[in-house]
């Protein structure tokens, strides 16, 4: 790998947006299990942000992905 590519803008900034959307997911999580068999409209709501940002990170790993294949780093 040449040092443009070693060192690509394009590809931090999608892994960024990448380890974001897993510390958000993180976060939740925590907020999830605190308020199991507590506060069940909050914890569906978390449920569908969970699952949101999921859907999220998915996308951002796909492009990511497609971005290291037609860029070559």
């Amino acid at each position: 790998m040449d040092i443009s590519a070693k060192y690509c803008p394009a590809r931090r900034s999608l892994e960024e947006r990448s380890w974001g959307l897993v510390g958000r997911l993180s976060a939740m999580a925590g907020r999830l299990v605190g308020s199991a068999a507590m506060d069940h409209r909050t914890f569906n709501h978390l449920i569908t942000e969970c699952g949101q940002i999921r859907a999220l990170m998915t996308e951002a790993n796909s492009k990511l992905k497609a971005h290291r294949l037609s860029h070559g780093c």
